[in-house]
């Protein structure tokens, strides 16, 4: 909504981006091509998103009308750098969860194992 707006247009920018950069790999497995599930939609949204972070809003932008206030430069270097970071983290976390995850499922759920005898009578 902010991106629309052209309001915070280097955090929104950066937001948006960082969102796309952690969902591409998620489609990695099905190739490039959207139309097979892959992830150049996803890829092509985090790079429009970085454009504008990068490029600033338009003149008919509530930043514009604002006075720049929300649209500085050093605000457009620090939302780029911030992507990295924080799509690492992300990362990090959904693997760990993974892992947890795939740790705690029952064997029987998983296709090994015995499978699960009822002790009621």
């Amino acid at each position: 909504m902010l991106l629309a707006l052209g309001l915070a247009t280097p955090a929104a920018g950066a937001a948006a981006a960082g969102t796309m950069v952690v969902a591409a790999p998620m489609h990695k497995d099905n190739g490039f091509f959207a139309q097979s599930g892959g992830y150049e939609y996803p890829a092509v949204l985090a790079l429009t998103a970085a454009s504008l972070t990068l490029g600033g809003p338009g003149q008919l932008s509530l930043d514009a009308a604002l006075g720049h206030k929300a649209n500085q430069p050093w605000m457009r270097a620090a939302g780029i750098a911030a992507i990295p970071a924080a799509a690492t983290l992300v990362f990090k976390r959904r693997n760990a969860a993974l892992a947890l995850a795939s740790a705690t499922v029952p064997a029987a759920e998983t296709g090994g194992g015995k499978p699960h005898q009822s002790t009621a009578a």
